[in-house]
């Protein structure tokens, strides 16, 4: 496990020094949702050396065809983060960055956040909905021993915004075929 964690953050490092980064275009007309990734500094324990938080947004309605890398955000850093004027931003401090995504078709979210031998990464997918709102944010676990990134969906209410779960997000797996584990996979 450590091996995968030093073999993501050697990877991630290198897509980062290599200058990776990638903001989806809409085409006119193309149905899109919003996207806002917050992240906060890794945990106490890990914080001796210096951290880094990758994201990438992946269109994987093509599959099994190879799928495609939308939003690369490379080392997320206060001189990155872009702002689309979502509602509800949160408070508490990190860095907070907002994208488009396109609406209707299966995406994947891929996180990882690292410093030194700790690392985190989540990946997940779902379908967002036209028009709709979405906020994944780092937490860390009650025994702080995993990183949580909840995807939420944000609602405008008379006083603010209501944060609810996404509907349909599922655990999404990279290294196979489609991010579907085989059968019997545990």
């Amino acid at each position: 496990m450590k091996t995968t964690a030093l073999a993501l953050a050697a990877v991630a490092a290198f897509a980062s020094l290599s200058g990776c980064t990638t903001t989806y275009t809409p085409q006119p007309g193309e149905p899109l949702a919003r996207l806002r990734v917050v992240t906060v500094p890794p945990p106490q324990y890990a914080t001796d050396v210096t951290w880094a938080s990758f994201v990438d947004v992946v269109d994987i309605s093509t599959c099994p065809k190879p799928v495609t890398t939308l939003v690369k955000t490379g080392v997320l850093s206060a001189t990155n983060v872009q702002r689309l004027g979502m509602p509800g931003l949160p408070t508490g401090g990190g860095l907070v960055t907002e994208f488009a995504v396109p609406a209707g078709r299966p995406l994947a979210l891929l996180f990882f956040m690292g410093a030194g031998r700790w690392s985190c990464q989540v990946q997940m997918a779902w379908t967002p909905r036209v028009g709709a709102d979405y906020e994944a944010q780092y937490h860390l676990s009650a025994d702080k021993n995993r990183c949580v990134i909840p995807l939420r969906e944000l609602k405008p209410t008379r006083t603010g915004v209501q944060r609810v779960e996404a509907a349909g997000v599922r655990k999404w797996n990279s290294s196979q075929p489609c991010g579907v584990e085989p059968p019997g996979a545990k």
